[in-house]
């Protein structure tokens, strides 16, 4: 534009001299010319091409006229334009979430002139590059599902999830790949899966939760690798001391030695306990005590009660007043 608008220029300087006052950066200059009218140019080569361009190439027009455009207000650029940018992706996600790929996107992008979102001020996010790619789950979703539920999870959940996160990114050759996560009804099982499942998505990676007998061949055949489940880290869990597997008029003998304990593979894998019973609620003069049938503790070692004690199945449930 400078170019444009003074003739006879035969250096840098000549171009940034306007009126005998030397600009320090062509911007200036151009202000100085009247030239510029703000951010306003940007806003009408967006809007226009928002009416024939994808979302992906209006990303790309964003992160070029961020490069090369000199552009005032950045964030009030994309706050003016965040629908249209974003549209792709709040269509295959959320409008809470999709913007959060876009601006992705737009980081991705912006490494081509040495910028950041960080250093156009606008807000930063924490997604791999990978996942813009992958439409089998919204990372962001579970991010915030991951944080949640680490946030509720009891010391010995938490010892759980660590290690079994640490055998997912941990590539040594002596980490143990097969677990089984051993706990009685209520200490949390599910959430446990739940936790791991949402923690590994949240970071931009696959998980498949499965229930056959054939995943280990299938796993071997895939993977070309004879090791249990094709090297792959594996969580089952369950409580032995439910109901056990159901043989056809088999016998006592027949169905203990069907169990999981009885198979090949059962020394492969490494022993994960819950102890906790997560639903021992106090609420309302009743007391639940859900740990009762796996330590025999006496009650009144921890309590002093006046209570009716009825034994329900495997929970003690106690009418009491506690001091």
């Amino acid at each position: 534009m400078l170019l444009l608008r003074k003739s006879g220029a035969i250096s840098f300087d000549d171009i940034l001299t306007i009126n005998g006052l030397r600009c320090i950066t062509f911007q200036q200059a151009c202000q100085e010319y009247g030239l510029l009218r703000g951010d306003q140019q940007w806003h009408d080569a967006l809007n226009e091409a928002a009416q024939f361009q994808s979302p992906r190439q209006l990303r790309m027009l964003f992160a070029m006229i961020c490069g090369f455009g000199e552009v005032e207000d950045v964030p009030d650029l994309w706050v003016q334009h965040q629908v249209s940018l974003c549209e792709d992706f709040v269509h295959r996600y959320s409008e809470q979430t999709g913007p959060h790929y876009a601006l992705a996107d737009i980081e991705e992008l912006l490494t081509s002139y040495n910028l950041s979102l960080q250093k156009l001020h606008l807000p930063t996010v924490d997604l791999p590059a990978s996942v813009l790619e992958r439409a089998n789950f919204d990372v962001v979703e579970e991010q915030a599902k991951a944080n949640s539920y680490t946030m509720q999870l009891n010391s010995e959940q938490r010892n759980v999830v660590e290690i079994l996160l640490s055998a997912v990114y941990n590539n040594a050759a002596d980490t143990p790949k097969c677990y089984f996560l051993d706990g009685p009804a209520g200490t949390g099982k599910t959430f446990v899966y739940s936790t791991f499942l949402h923690t590994i998505r949240g970071r931009g990676d696959d998980v498949i939760p499965v229930a056959s007998t054939a995943v280990d061949r299938l796993l071997q055949d895939l993977t070309k690798c004879k090791e249990p489940f094709g090297g792959k880290v594996i969580l089952l869990g369950g409580d032995f001391r439910q109901v056990l597997p159901v043989i056809l008029r088999g016998s006592r003998t027949l169905t203990v030695a069907s169990s999981l304990k009885k198979h090949a593979l059962w020394l492969k894998f490494h022993k994960l306990y819950l102890t906790k019973n997560m639903r021992a609620l106090e609420s309302e003069g009743i007391l639940v005590l859900g740990c009762w049938t796996l330590e025999r503790k006496k009650v009144a070692q921890r309590f002093s009660c006046l209570c009716n004690a009825t034994l329900q199945y495997k929970t003690l449930y106690i009418n009491c007043t506690v001091i």
